[in-house]
């Protein structure tokens, strides 16, 4: 089974991303032979002009005059091939690149070509760059020009330049700028990848221009390809269609000099700042110099010439100031200067007047005159390249300086291009030549040079001394002062800098001291050092700064004797050892700084905290577990030294597991870089334990593989890579050898990269959800250090047998608790299940293959061990003596790499051969082939291993799909051998061809390993049951013995699945991943499954929580299936808890006495029990609760028996809080038979998933209620009678949720209640649940919420904003972004809104500002939690709590560039008491430039707290007065809650409307009402009564309540749009009696405001009881008021009612009218979740929908034999006759439960028409279907009619169809039409 948790789990939305990444091209390094075309053939002419411009490119080849001017060759590449078009560079583009597939992937998503043929990025490696460029042509016509663009997501690197020919200027830049990944793989969804775009650009104020078209390919990953097609550069007017292309081109100005050639003839744009070396002569034309004529080199006419000024003068000449931009690199033509200390090219930072670079001309060579070819190389000038990139954005300037006075003391320079979008090519690379050392640094020279010297205390001598470096060293003498410093140097190297003190004196007044250069500052000083002593002075952090060393004497008692500085080390640069042993810090011994280890649990949600994994047990000392997916260590950059000229990478490194390989990215060991701009290195592995060296040299990115030698999992590995950039050489070592090497260009070194050094996770892995991330590093790393040079291979090897040594002579062994995934790390879990088998850490699915072999049961299941997410599937893999307890063990199966199943071991089971020794089958993935997927076999590698830990791969594929089934549907084999014929048969997945039904395919063979197809098991209808989809995965086929007549009976089992391919849109029923089975016959001859009945049934009534089952016959003969228990939890909780999914516990099926299926928990569960905690038999409901209120538990065993008497509805509420505030309740329902769940209270946590009621039917047969129920922290499983299974899931939110209480409609009797405390897993108790400190923040009275902290109000009420980005047009009710994936995971919306940061068109991600909260003083428990998403950018965009005092930001949170919230906690309890403020920041402007947020909780103390529940407002007691005596209408004040007047004033006479209005309401009430209510006293009475109507607006708190228990009972998302009031008319009597009436005769119309929203088809007036029920009343919307008529009084509001069925996907063509007409109350779901929108509608059903639509009400008994008056439908079945609409089958029949033809509903819906119009019957009309001949006479009129009125279409091809069924979409569609008609 591939596709897992579709429907039901938040991996359903993202298992597309997963294997879409799995889908990229893999192999990293494969690289594609450099074609170029340059062939261009003249294609014919003869087209028109109106041709060539509207036509097609594909209609012909033929060109016209038009074509050869305005247009470029080969537009549309439909010649097949690049004919018209040149490779200019790279290997992006070839021969091969135009293709005539139309679409891609085995999704076949179109490519969207304009013709036959379209350039194909991936024709060739992705990694490779290029440049492709058309023919010229002339922009004519209106200017506009259009194309085609996928792919390409990067716009800096991958675009389409448009150039001017005559001066090569780029005009213009596109990209694909509505790239778009998401949606996968459906484009309607918003997705943008492979499939182009049409664009369209505006060029007119270049017509008359020669042009041609560059498309640019330099980028190298993460679709860093092109696809382009249909180059029409002629258009007469603006094209119609096309997105209007945004013009990318960098601002070139702003990256360069001015005059960079000096082309201008002078120094225009240059200033001489110094001296007379430069002046207005110094730019020459010359080309050549002296008799020989050697040419300077210039670029273009004029360069920089230091001949035009005397040799002896000196000076500076100054460039402009630019920006730094594109790569950083910069280009430049050097001569002369031969003295580089004297003559060179600053480059300096603008804002500080800082050196960052300097450069020389280093070619300098006399000899050779005069032949430049000889070497020489004068004032001839070479040109240079060198590598800025690290000051990017930075303002820059140049400084061209001649301090020389002879000996070639002069310069010529050219061609300063500073913006270089690619790294440069041509040019040597040029050294920074600023001094790295200090000058003379030994004193070698025998004397002071390069020192500078005070006093006459130093001197140089060459005096024997211990410890002297060389021969000489400095020392100060007796009896003088003074002090020597050293030249100005640049800090380098490892940033340390070393010396020896020879000797000292008094060392207070004799010392060495360092003082930073540019501000004279003391940075270092020597203290109390001793003779000989070498001094190490850690200067990391001030990296590249300019410093000088004093050496002073300053007392004529002190002295001291100095030797050997050095400031430019090689050695080590980065070094961990990884010993810590505890903690969260690693400690980084070169910088001496302490890092964090990045862990889930240093802050854990669902447990306290807990270090990361550390064991004591490393190569040296301790080590650190790297656990895959939320583990690393990351250190700033500006922690860190650069690395460039030479390297070395150590690292010791245990894999417990292999990435997949995500985005061709490596599973990085250490890493800094940026592989887009080449800059940096990583070191890591990649897929099946293959690994690699990547560097970025030259704007290359190089990568150097090791792919015979990988990796080996659980055991140490040395690996060293090194880099040395004079030899041109990267070298790969594994355990002391080298295994791979590769030459690089000479003396280019790496370049720096400024991101952080991450060890344990790539730089730039590739992500989903916003949480996971792939790229990462699973198991043991130790010993992690970089050098600063290149190590031999000798050196590597005495490191490798130096770790050998110290374990006496051998690599020491891993015991498995330090690298194995390790259960407890979850101990504490307030969720994780303790008694059900789970995989240690991280995720399954299905469990499968059981198997029993030397006395122990073997169980597999479908693992990640990287992760809690799907992905990289292994068998997991369980031992058990008794199928109860189970033991992990190591995964059985891992993706190998090989062509059986690299790219997964999927689903399988597992039989016997014939000497009884286990085999498994399981489903070989390979994503290279198609179908990519085959099974394979693997069997034990050691028999006598009752373990059976390791298995051997038979390297072939056993079985292959060869043209069965539906394409790429092949998998999950299960296997068995038969004894009687000697034979195994194998089912496999898969469907029908033509999508009719899924089925399991049946093979046969007499060896295991050849095996013959004999077709499909069994094929059920997919029309009638659509629920079981079109592919059936996991077939299960066992024995259940027989039944009562003797027969033996099987079980069939499936899981169903669908795809949108296999039966677009797929979604008219939830296909979900629930268990479902037939019993019936195998009939092993004929190779067929013959089902007793045809109709499946449901092995779970719990929704879809127990799932993908697998099972075996036990040697006792039991039958015992395995099934899954899912999550369904968001991708937040998933990734926090790090574990997804267990087993479910085993139950044995059998048949019980009625042949059914007997499903009850295997006898084993029982050595689970712990102390029996209950025992009683024969109580009623309140004794049975007396005796169990104090039982507490969260992992139980619960068995018990009610006779229910007459109790209608029974059960057992379980996880119960101590205040009732959380409780799940397992009921039966005797009223329909079902066996249910109801979660409507099961947490009180706002992001949990599960909730609602779910259940099923299940028939007692009249017998007691027996449960047996088991409880284990979240998870429920509840047995019925042992005829029905229940599984669930609950995750409270409180801890003391724990409780147990009986549950009743009426009195019962508990016959019997046992209830147990269960032991772990390990037949201990489990380790309790962490009950934090002051968890409960309802116990504080005093607190408040923010105001409108969820935006309930629709708008920013309560919130200021600040600048553009926060308006109310920001605040929304959309629930979905990207068409389909919620915005909250938990599929909820707090409050209805949220606010939402970008909206297209208020500014979209331009717009920037501030959100700020109302000022509030933190109470409660000071835990805040909010949802925030969006974009990722800690400085620009984030949430923060603020002080107000000071306005420090306490803390701060930003989102992950993925529009799904995820909740963060902030523990503020430290500032409990001041006074805050919430606020959100917006000051992005790029891409995913917004922040989302929505529901803030937080504890506010409310400083005077009054009684939160206060009394009801008394009654107004004054009497109010009409408008005028004539009349019945009153105006309320503003909080007046009451209008009251005497019956007696003259304006009631009988015949006003009683009329009022409020701010926001209005009531109309008929004079009828009023004497209906007057009728309610005696005339006596009468005289001195008053009519009282009251209005009560609910409280906010109440609104929230009622409007939560209205949830609850609909099941639907349901929200206010103003306020809830309750209406109350009544008459008061004299002595304050009040009478209400509570119903009207006459319906009295209310006016309610409200706000427009944009579901306003889902809104109207509705009537509210207090338990939550809702009454339609339904209303008009105009002038901000909806008005409505309505025969009570009670609750009403305006509420938006958004009612969604699981089984009707919002992409489904009936969705909106379903959601529509449900909200109206006219149609209703089979259940509160499924609306069953394919299944027949029978006729009772539509005449009650007729009823409800048009409020027809009955007025008598029903007249039609067949309809029982009991039934639900007879009082609409006698209602609609009475109304002439239906007429029954026959006088006395009406046949309610068959379902209802076309041309019956026809019929119903005419007639329907008539009443409510009140028209005449149309005769003799007849539609223009093809089919009408066919439709009945009595049909045949209404059919015309009502296809006239447009109520009614044909099924396709202009067919009626009359005598089909109508479906319960199309019943919904045709009422809506019908009351959208009448209502005109």
């Amino acid at each position: 089974m591939i596709d897992k948790q579709r429907s039901k789990s938040w991996i359903s939305n993202l298992i597309i991303g997963v294997l879409f990444l799995q889908l990229v091209t893999p192999g990293i390094t494969a690289s594609a032979a450099a074609e170029t075309d340059t062939s261009a053939p003249m294609a014919d002419m003869g087209s028109s002009v109106t041709d060539a411009v509207n036509q097609s490119p594909s209609s012909s080849l033929r060109t016209s005059v038009t074509d050869n001017v305005y247009q470029i060759q080969n537009p549309g590449f439909e010649t097949g091939d690049m004919s018209g078009w040149t490779v200019i560079r790279g290997q992006a583009f070839g021969q091969n690149s135009v293709s005539d597939e139309g679409t891609w992937w085995s999704e076949q998503i179109p490519y969207n070509q304009e013709g036959n043929y379209h350039l194909n990025g991936w024709k060739y490696n992705e990694a490779e760059t290029g440049v492709l460029r058309s023919s010229t042509f002339e922009l004519g016509g209106s200017g506009w020009i259009s194309f085609k663009l996928g792919a390409a997501k990067n716009p800096d690197k991958a675009y389409v330049n448009i150039v001017e020919a005559d001066t090569g200027q780029v005009i213009a830049r596109y990209g694909n700028s509505v790239f778009a990944d998401v949606g996968f793989p459906n484009p309607a969804q918003g997705m943008r990848l492979a499939n182009m775009e049409q664009y369209k650009a505006n060029l007119s104020d270049y017509l008359g221009k020669k042009l041609y078209i560059e498309i640019v390919d330099n980028a190298t990953s993460d679709w860093g390809l092109i696809f382009a097609d249909a180059f029409f550069m002629y258009h007469e007017s603006e094209p119609a269609e096309g997105i209007i292309a945004k013009d990318i081109k960098p601002d070139f100005t702003r990256y360069r000099i001015d005059n960079p050639s000096f082309e201008t003839g002078d120094l225009t744009g240059w200033t001489v700042v110094e001296g007379e070396a430069f002046g207005p002569n110094s730019v020459s034309d010359e080309t050549t110099w002296w008799d020989e004529q050697i040419p300077y080199n210039q670029e273009g006419a004029y360069h920089l010439n230091g001949w035009k000024y005397p040799e002896a003068a000196t000076g500076v000449l100054r460039s402009s100031t630019f920006e730094l931009g594109g790569t950083g690199w910069i280009t430049f033509r050097l001569g002369g200067g031969k003295h580089m200390d004297q003559v060179y090219v600053s480059v300096i930072e603008a804002d500080t007047g800082e050196l960052i670079a300097r450069y020389g001309n280093t070619e300098f060579n006399e000899s050779g005159f005069p032949e430049p070819a000889q070497g020489l190389r004068l004032a001839n000038m070479e040109q240079y390249k060198a590598d800025l990139s690290k000051h990017i954005g930075k303002k820059l300037y140049l400084e061209v300086v001649d301090h020389a006075a002879s000996d070639w003391g002069v310069i010529f320079a050219d061609a300063f291009n500073t913006f270089n979008e690619l790294v440069p090519e041509d040019g040597i690379m040029v050294d920074n030549i600023i001094p790295t050392e200090i000058a003379n640094r030994s004193f070698e020279n025998g004397n002071f040079e390069g020192w500078t010297i005070d006093g006459d205390a130093f001197q140089v001598t060459d005096e024997a001394g211990a410890g002297k470096e060389g021969s000489f060293f400095a020392k100060s003498i007796l009896e003088e002062v003074g002090s020597i410093i050293s030249s100005t140097f640049m800090l380098q190297g490892t940033g340390t800098i070393t010396f020896t003190v020879l000797g000292i004196d008094n060392p207070e007044d004799a010392y060495v001291a360092l003082y930073d250069a540019s501000t004279n500052a003391l940075l270092e000083k020597t203290g109390d050092v001793s003779a000989n002593e070498k001094i190490s002075w850690k200067m990391q952090k001030h990296y590249n700064k300019k410093f000088y060393i004093k050496v002073v004497d300053q007392s004529s008692q002190a002295r001291i004797s100095v030797d050997a500085f050095q400031a430019n080390n090689t050695g080590t640069i980065f070094y961990m050892n990884l010993d810590e042993g505890a903690g969260k810090k690693a400690l980084e011994e070169v910088s001496g700084l302490e890092h964090d280890v990045n862990y889930v649990f240093n802050n854990a949600r669902y447990m306290d905290s807990k270090d990361p994994r550390w064991t004591p047990r490393g190569v040296k000392g301790g080590a650190l577990l790297f656990d895959g997916y939320s583990n690393d260590i990351e250190a700033n950059a500006k922690d860190t030294i650069p690395v460039g000229d030479a390297l070395t990478i150590e690292a010791w490194v245990a894999p417990r597991s292999y990435e997949w390989g995500d985005g061709n990215k490596l599973s990085t060991i250490v890493n800094q870089s940026d592989q887009d701009k080449a800059e940096g290195f990583a070191l890591g592995m990649y897929r099946h334990g293959t690994w690699s060296m990547q560097v970025g040299i030259g704007g290359q990115w190089i990568q150097v593989w090791v792919k015979d030698h990988p990796l080996e999992k659980y055991r140490w590995n040395y690996i060293a890579a090194t880099f040395d950039k004079e030899t041109g050489m990267i070298k790969l070592y594994l355990n002391g050898q080298e295994v791979a090497s590769q030459a690089t260009s000479v003396n280019i070194p790496i370049t720096p990269s400024t991101e952080n050094l991450i060890i344990g996770k790539n730089n730039r892995p590739a992500e989903f959800a916003g949480l996971f991330s792939y790229n990462m590093f699973s198991g043991l790393i130790d010993e992690v250090k970089l050098q600063n040079k290149a190590l031999t291979g000798q050196e590597i090897l005495a490191e490798y047998e130096n770790v050998k040594t110290l374990h006496g002579g051998s690599i020491p062994e891993i015991p498995n608790g330090d690298i194995d995934e390790d259960p407890s790390v979850f101990d504490g879990d307030q969720h994780r299940p303790q008694y059900h088998a789970m995989p240690p850490q991280n995720w399954m699915n299905e469990a499968h293959a059981p198997i029993y072999y030397k006395g122990k049961y073997h169980l597999f299941y479908q693992h990640n061990p990287q992760g809690p997410y799907w992905h990289q599937i292994h068998w997991g893999h369980w031992v058990s003596d008794d199928m109860v307890h189970w033991e992990n063990v190591r995964p059985a199966l891992a993706p190998e790499a090989g062509t059986l199943d690299p790219d997964g071991a999927w689903s399988g089971s597992a039989a016997y051969d014939r000497d009884g020794n286990p085999v498994l089958f399981y489903t070989a993935g390979n994503d290279s082939l198609s179908p990519n997927q085959r099974t394979g076999i693997a069997t034990p590698a050691d028999l006598s291993d009752a373990n059976l830990e390791k298995w051997d791969k038979y390297p072939e594929p056993v079985t292959e799909q060869n043209g069965n089934g539906i394409h790429n549907e092949f998998r999950d084999p299960f296997v068995w051998y038969d004894q009687e014929t000697d034979k195994w048969y194998q089912l496999v997945t898969s469907g029908l061809q033509d999508f009719s039904s899924g089925t399991a395919l049946v093979y046969v063979s007499d060896d295991m390993y050849n095996w013959e197809y004999k077709g499909p098991l069994y094929v059920s209808d997919r029309s009638l049951y659509p629920e079981l989809g079109t592919v059936w995965e996991l077939p299960v086929l066992l024995p259940l013995g027989k039944d009562s007549k003797g027969k033996q009976k099987h079980i069939f089992m499936v899981n169903p699945h669908e795809k949108p391919e296999h039966v677009p849109p797929a979604n008219d029923v939830q296909r979900d991943v629930e268990v479902f089975y037939w019993i019936g016959t195998w009939d092993r001859d004929n190779f067929k499954f013959i089902p007793d009945q045809e109709a499946p049934s449901k092995m779970d009534v719990g929704d879809g929580y127990l799932t993908a089952e697998s099972g075996m016959v036990t040697p006792d003969g039991r039958t015992v299936v395995f099934s899954m228990v899912q999550n369904v939890r968001t991708p937040q909780a998933e990734y926090q808890a790090g574990w997804a999914h267990n087993l479910a516990l085993p139950v044995s099926l059998s048949l019980d006495e009625h042949d059914e299926l007997r499903i009850e928990p295997i006898q084993e569960l029982q050595g689970l029990r712990d102390a029996k905690l209950v025992d009683f038999a024969d109580k009623n409901l309140q004794a049975a609760n007396q005796l169990i209120q104090n039982v507490k538990g969260d992992m139980l065993e619960i068995v018990m028996e009610i006779d229910p008497g007459e109790a209608q509805k029974f059960g057992l509420k379980v996880r119960r809080s101590d205040n009732g505030q959380e409780e799940t309740m397992i009921y039966y329902d005797k009223m329909n038979g079902t066996f249910n769940v109801d979660r409507t209270k099961s947490s009180i946590d706002p992001d949990v998933r599960v909730d609602g009621i779910q259940g099923g039917y299940v028939d007692l047969n009249g017998e007691n209620l027996k449960l047996h129920i088991f409880l284990d922290r979240s998870v429920i499983e509840a047995f019925a009678n042992y005829k029905k299974k229940l599984t669930t899931r609950v995750y409270v939110g409180r801890y003391d949720s724990l409780g147990l209480q009986v549950w009743a409609d009426k009195d019962i009797t508990v016959k019997s209640m046992e209830v147990w405390n269960m032991n772990a897993l390990t037949g201990e108790q489990a380790v309790p649940v962490d009950v934090p400190d002051n968890w409960d923040n309802s116990v504080y009275t005093d607190t408040t919420e923010l105001p409108n902290h969820d935006f309930a109000t629709g708008d920013l009420t309560g919130w200021i904003a600040e600048g553009d980005a926060f308006h109310d047009v920001h605040v929304t009710d959309a629930k979905f972004f990207w068409e389909t994936i919620y915005f909250n995971p938990s599929q909820k919306i707090p409050g209805g809104y949220h606010l939402w940061g970008f909206n297209e068109e208020a500014g979209g991600d331009s717009l920037t500002g501030t959100l700020k909260s109302q000022n509030f003083v933190l109470g409660g428990n000071g835990k805040i939690n909010f949802l925030v998403s969006g974009g990722r950018d800690m400085d620009k965009l984030y949430v923060a709590l603020v002080r107000v005092s000071d306005g420090k930001e306490l803390f701060k949170e930003t989102a992950t560039n993925y529009e799904e919230y995820q909740r963060k906690i902030w523990d503020a309890s430290q500032y409990i008491g001041q006074k805050l403020y919430i606020k959100v920041v917006d000051q992005s402007t790029g891409g995913f430039g917004h922040i989302n947020v929505d529901d803030f909780n937080v504890p506010i103390k409310v400083e005077n707290p009054v009684n939160p529940n206060p009394p009801p407002s008394q009654p107004v007691i004054s009497v109010n007065k009409p408008e005028s005596q004539s009349s019945l209408s009153f105006e309320m004040a503003k909080g007046e809650r009451q209008v009251l007047f005497p019956v007696t004033i003259p304006a009631n006479d009988g015949k006003n409307a009683l009329k009022i209005k409020s701010t926001d309401v209005e009531i109309e009430i008929p004079s009828d009402v009023l004497k209906e209510l007057q009728a309610l006293v005696t005339d006596s009475e009468l005289e001195h009564a008053k009519i009282s109507f009251g209005i009560e607006p609910l409280s906010s708190e109440q609104i929230k309540e009622l409007l939560a228990r209205a949830v609850q009972k609909n099941h639907a998302d349901i929200s206010a749009t103003g306020e809830i009031y309750e209406f109350k008319l009544s008459i008061v009597k004299a002595d304050g009696t009040a009478l209400t009436l509570n119903k009207f005769s006459t319906f009295v119309t209310i006016r309610m405001s409200a706000k427009a929203n944009s579901r306003q088809h889902l809104t109207g007036i509705y009537s509210i009881a207090d338990e939550g029920k809702l009454e339609y009343r339904g209303g008009s919307y105009s002038r901000d008021k909806w008005t409505s008529k309505v025969n009570h009084f009670s609750k009403f509001g305006v509420l938006i009612y958004d009612k969604s069925f699981e089984d009707v996907d919002a992409s489904y063509w009936a969705h909106e009218v379903i959601q529509k007409m449900a909200a109206k109350q006219i149609v209703f779901g089979v259940s509160d979740t499924a609306f069953a929108p394919k299944q027949n509608v029978t006729r009772a059903e539509f005449a009650s929908l007729i009823t409800r639509a048009l409020g027809i009400t009955l007025a008598h008994s029903v007249i039609f034999k067949d309809v029982e008056p009991t039934k639900w439908y007879a009082a609409s079945i006698a209602a609609t006759y009475e109304a002439g609409i239906v007429t029954g089958r026959s006088i006395n029949t009406f046949a309610p439960e068959q379902s209802i033809s076309r041309e019956e509903m026809a019929a119903m819906l005419y007639k329907a028409y008539l009443f409510h119009t009140k028209q005449s019957n149309a005769v003799n009309r007849l539609s223009n279907f093809k089919d009408a001949g066919t439709i009945s006479s009595w049909a045949a009129n209404s059919v015309a009619v009502l296809q006239e009125l447009g109520l009614i279409s044909g099924r396709g091809n202009q067919l009626f169809m009359p005598h089909e069924k109508v479906s319960r979409a199309e019943s919904a569609q045709a009422t809506s039409l019908l009351l959208e008609k009448v209502n005109q």
